[in-house]
C-alpha cells in the first residue's frame, strides 16, 4: 500500500481525458470567435433579396400566429420569425442582428451536440473534433450574412438537438412525450425542421406497438400519436405547394440529376466544391450521400429490430439522419 502514488494537481489538470476536454473548448472557441468575427465584418443593415419576403408580416402588424405560420418557399417560419420580430424591435430594425443571433443559435447547437455525445457515450474523444468543424464551418456563409433567415436551418438545428436529448430522457411516460411533442410542433412550422413531423409519427407508432405488446401505457402513448399526427395535419392546413423554384419537376428523366445536386450540396458544405474539385465534386458529393443512407438504413434496421430503447445510439443516429 505504502508504494501506491497519488496523481498530483497537476497530473489531474493534464490527463488524457482532460486533455482533450480542454484542446475541444479552445478549438470550439476559436471558431465560434471566428464566425461571430465574420458575421459582424460582413453582415450588413439592409434587408436583401428574400428577406423582403419572409419580413412582409411584420410590416403589416401581423400577430404572434400568423407570424408562427407565415410560409415562404416550401416551409413555414415558425419560432424564428417571432424571434426575429422581437429582435427587430429591440434593434430599430438592424438587419445585422439577424445574422448574429444565428451565430448564438449555431453555437448553442454546438453545445447541445456536445452534450448528446457524452449521453450517447459518456466520454470525448479527439474525433469529437468533428462537432466544432460542422457547426462553425464558413461554408455556410449565405445562410449568416446573405439572407439571414432564424428559421431556415439555425433554429431546426438546436430544435433537432434538443428532440434527440428528449428521446434520452431516463424518466419515459407522459413528461417526456410532452416535451417531444412541442419540440416536434416547433419543428414542423420552423424551417426545414417540417421533415421531424413525419419522424415523430413513426417514432409514437412504434411506441404505441410496443405497449400494445406490453400492455402498458397503451392510453398515453395512443393519444401521444394522435396528437403528432394532429400537427402534422395541422401544418398542412393552409399549406400551398411551392418549391421556390420554377424549374422544379418530379419526373423520372429529373431523378438522376437531383441525386447529383444533393451530392454537390454536401461536397460544398464539407468544402469540396465544383470550384475547386471541378467534376470530381460529383463523385466525392455522392459518395458522401451514400455514406448516409448506409448510416440510416443500418441504425434504422438496429432500431426495428432492436427496439427504440434497447438501442439509444442506432435511434439517435436514425433520428438525426
Amino acid at each position: 500500500m505504502g508504494n501506491i502514488k497519488t496523481p498530483t494537481t497537476i497530473q489531474k489538470i493534464f490527463s488524457p481525458a482532460r486533455t482533450t476536454l480542454w484542446i475541444l473548448i479552445s478549438v470550439s472557441g476559436i471558431l465560434i470567435a471566428r464566425l461571430f468575427h465574420f458575421a459582424l465584418k460582413y453582415s450588413v443593415n439592409i434587408l436583401y433579396y428574400d428577406q423582403w419576403a419572409f419580413y412582409a408580416p411584420l410590416f403589416d402588424y401581423k400577430n404572434l400566429w400568423q407570424l408562427f405560420n407565415w410560409q415562404h418557399g416550401p416551409h413555414r417560419q415558425g419560432i424564428g420569425l417571432i424571434v426575429s420580430k422581437i429582435l427587430a424591435d429591440l434593434t430599430e430594425w438592424n438587419t445585422v442582428a439577424d445574422s448574429l443571433a444565428i451565430v448564438v443559435l449555431l453555437s448553442a447547437g454546438m453545445i447541445l451536440a456536445y452534450v448528446l455525445k457524452h449521453r450517447l457515450f459518456g466520454s470525448f474523444t479527439l474525433w469529437d473534433l468533428t462537432i466544432p468543424l460542422l457547426f462553425s464551418t464558413l461554408f455556410q456563409y449565405e445562410g449568416i450574412v446573405v439572407v439571414a433567415n432564424l428559421s431556415y436551418g439555425a433554429f431546426p438545428i438546436v430544435l433537432t438537438m434538443l428532440y434527440c436529448l428528449a428521446l434520452l430522457m431516463k424518466k419515459k411516460g407522459a413528461t417526456q412525450y410532452i416535451i417531444i411533442l412541442v419540440l416536434n410542433f416547433l419543428l414542423i412550422y420552423t424551417g426545414w425542421g417540417l421533415f421531424m413531423g413525419s419522424v415523430s409519427i413513426i417514432f409514437f407508432t412504434m411506441i404505441f406497438y410496443s405497449s400494445l405488446r406490453s400492455g402498458k401505457d397503451i392510453f398515453i402513448t395512443g393519444v401521444a400519436g394522435v396528437i403528432a399526427s394532429i400537427s402534422q395535419f395541422l401544418f398542412f392546413t393552409g399549406y400551398r405547394f411551392d418549391p421556390a423554384v420554377s424549374c422544379f419537376d418530379i419526373s423520372t428523366s429529373y431523378a438522376l440529376q437531383y441525386q447529383v445536386f444533393m451530392g454537390l450540396m454536401l461536397a460544398a458544405f464539407f468544402g469540396l466544391h465544383i470550384r475547386i474539385m471541378g467534376v470530381f465534386a460529383i463523385p466525392a458529393g455522392l459518395f458522401l450521400l451514400t455514406i448516409l443512407i448506409f448510416v440510416l438504413a443500418y441504425h434504422g434496421r438496429r432500431v426495428i429490430k432492436q427496439g427504440m430503447h434497447t438501442n439509444q445510439v442506432s435511434l439517435i443516429n436514425t433520428i438525426a439522419n
